[in-house]
């Protein structure tokens, strides 16, 4: 954005209501003091953000585009030119700095038809094509901003009308960006492919309490199996057991959160009487942003702060410290997480094969669901729309047939969807050997001897060749030791 419009941009934002009298040569204390609260005037009108999630609601963002305080200085300068020669850079950093002020980072993960209508523009503009045109794409730009924001709106209300209700819950679920291990901080490290800790966390909007499922790429995929393991067991053991209608928020990842299987499920819920009625709410694909995202936030900034990470009990640990005053629920998925896979009173889950289950009385083919925002589960339908702003009126048929005695009978026999451990990448495997080089690990560690390969040629080494190495590492730390 160039000096001109963000200077149009904080001009159109401000009040001008300054008072000119006592501002004259004989009184420089008091002309100074009109100075400092001219600035600070200017200060507030900035075009601020509030934070979506931080416990510090007095800090406010401040949009990229402004660049810096000596940008933002500039700016001053050009709205009050008849400040140049007494307000420098120091001087008004220094009244900035009272004020508590951040600028927001790039985005990384931004809306696909936001950033279309905004290149349409800026090109229509450069283009000199009629200003009809360019309204158009703008008012249409406005009304998918409006669109999008419904999902915050829907989520803010519906939190604060069943804040005290206790037969209504709101939660919202999502996978973190996945956890590394080991990191040694050695060069060699950023050019070798690393181990995947998942992190699939529910967080509850009321009680604002988050729970995370927890497991190593080689124990579970993440897939509708996992996802739905991992919210039957919260449904069953950690929600209140007096709802009776849950209000859902999700992304749009179809193989995690929007699928027939999940659907599935859920209708199961409502039909055996479970709960009376289950909401699902989808945004627009980059308008996203939950609650747990912000749980996900303080992991990640813990994550950054701790040095060297060598075995899984020391994430565990660090998701722990990661919000001593609302403590997260912790559960594994399918085996213990930890160096010696021992069970350390934190609850297990097994991952369900629900897929395969569900597939029996499942439509191969569901027609529509990549434009649904709302899923509605009661007692004899499944209702969608595809906007968050009208009522689902339309209903979904997702069964080959409705026989419900069936579906009762594969819901109560569903198998385990793994067995064993999972295979890795052969070259993952390498690369993990050559990173546990550069760890110190205790002597019991048997988690990494978890992890094999069947892709050729490796299909002959055995399982316990990484097992000997880490003996092998602990007897030379050992001797290293003794001759100190």
């Amino acid at each position: 954005m160039t000096q001109n419009s963000l200077r149009n941009k904080v001009q159109n934002n401000r009040n001008d209501s300054r008072d000119n009298r006592g501002v004259h040569e004989s009184r420089p204390h008091r002309k100074l003091e009109f100075i400092k609260d001219d600035i600070k005037e200017f200060i507030k009108s900035l075009p601020y953000e509030e934070p979506h999630y931080s416990s510090n609601k007095n800090v406010k963002y401040l949009d990229t585009e402004f660049g810096s305080v000596a940008n933002i200085h500039r700016i001053f300068i050009d709205i009050r030119p008849e400040y140049k020669s007494e307000v420098n850079y120091h001087f008004f950093s220094k009244i900035f700095k009272e004020f508590n002020i951040k600028f927001k980072k790039p985005k990384s993960d931004i809306c696909e038809t936001c950033e279309n209508f905004k290149t349409q523009i800026s090109n229509a503009k450069k283009l000199n094509t009629s200003q009809i045109e360019i309204s158009k794409l703008e008012n249409d730009l406005k009304n998918h901003e409006i669109e999008s924001k419904k999902f915050y709106e829907l989520k803010k209300q519906l939190k604060s009308s069943t804040l005290n209700d206790s037969s209504q819950a709101v939660i919202c679920y999502d996978f973190m960006k996945h956890l590394s291990l080991p990191i040694t901080k050695t060069n060699l490290e950023y050019y070798l492919s690393k181990i995947s800790i998942h992190n699939f966390g529910i967080h509850d909007l009321k009680s604002n309490k988050a729970t995370m499922f927890l497991y190593s790429e080689n124990y579970a995929a993440k897939g509708p199996n996992e996802v739905i393991s991992c919210i039957n067991y919260y449904l069953n053991s950690i929600l209140d057991k007096n709802v009776k209608q849950i209000h859902i928020f999700s992304d749009n990842c179809y193989s995690q959160n929007k699928n027939k299987y999940l659907w599935a499920f859920y209708d199961h819920l409502v039909k055996i009487g479970k709960f009376d009625k289950i909401t699902i709410y989808y945004p627009f694909p980059g308008h996203s942003l939950m609650e747990i995202d912000g749980d996900f936030g303080k992991i990640e900034i813990n994550r950054k702060r701790t040095d060297k990470i060598y075995i899984p009990n020391q994430y565990i640990q660090l998701i722990k410290n990661s919000n001593l005053k609302n403590p997260y629920n912790l559960v594994y998925v399918n085996y213990p997480l930890n160096h010696n896979l021992k069970n350390d009173g934190i609850p297990i889950i097994k991952v369900k094969n629900y897929k395969k289950g569900f597939s029996q009385i499942l439509k191969s083919k569901l027609n529509f669901c990549s434009n649904v925002k709302i899923v509605e589960f009661v007692k004899n339908d499944i209702k969608i729309c595809v906007n968050l702003r009208e009522p689902c009126n339309t209903s979904l048929e997702i069964y080959k047939n409705s026989d419900m005695n069936e579906i009762f009978e594969i819901i109560n026999n569903l198998e385990n969807a793994y067995n064993n451990y999972l295979p890795i990448k052969r070259n993952k495997l390498f690369d993990l050997h050559r990173l546990l080089k550069y760890t110190i690990l205790p002597d019991n560690t048997i988690f990494y001897d978890t992890f094999y390969s069947n892709e050729s040629p490796t299909s002959n080494i055995n399982r316990n060749f990484l097992h000997n190495y880490i003996i092998k590492q602990n007897q030379s730390n050992s001797n290293k030791m003794s001759k100190k």
